[in-house]
């Protein structure tokens, strides 16, 4: 029994400094700018194509992070010169005070393909009909609370935590 319990602690030391060192490499991701908009009359669109026709009545909430890939250096390989990233993913966590007082949460991740250095933008969007039902309303999306996180290869990156209270990102809390 003893020699299974030290094997556990063994491997929950092993698995935790190994999770450290896989996040402990230098970002290649920086958050440059964090914008809410509570104002988006349908349809959304972007580049002239309609990224949602909902018949919900009202506005969206849009919530848009603009980043930047820099220093990505990679083994070349068949594919490409060693400079793209194919597992980027934003986690979304968001969490609400709903009209009957209770806190909700909800979450979505976004996965993104063939990144390189450069500049990008990531939105979300809230349907108008989420927004009414769960917040009562565009008054109420001031009350959601996201916390958005960037990893590649499924490792968390360094310094891109993300949150965002009362329609306006909270550096004090995006970081720690």
């Amino acid at each position: 029994m003893k020699k299974i319990a030290s094997f556990l602690v063994l491997a929950l030391i092993f698995g935790a400094s190994s999770s450290v060192v896989a996040q402990s490499g230098p970002s290649v991701i920086k958050i440059l700018k964090v914008d809410v908009n509570n104002k988006l009359a349908p349809p959304i669109t972007v580049n002239n194509i309609v990224k949602s026709s909902s018949p919900s009545s009202g506005e969206w909430t849009a919530i848009t992070v603009r980043f930047k890939v820099e220093g990505v250096s990679k083994k070349p390989n068949a594919l490409d010169d060693g400079t793209w990233l194919d597992k980027v993913s934003i986690s979304w966590k968001g969490l609400f005070k709903a009209r009957d007082g209770k806190y909700k949460k909800t979450q979505k991740a976004v996965k993104y393909e063939s990144l390189t250095n450069g500049e990008y933008y990531a939105t979300i969007l809230v349907d108008p009909s989420s927004v009414n039902r769960y917040l009562g309303g565009v008054k109420g999306a001031k009350d959601l609370s996201v916390y958005a996180v960037f990893k590649v290869d499924g490792k968390t990156q360094l310094d891109t935590k993300i949150y965002v209270q009362n329609g306006k990102r909270q550096k004090a809390l995006a970081t720690g």
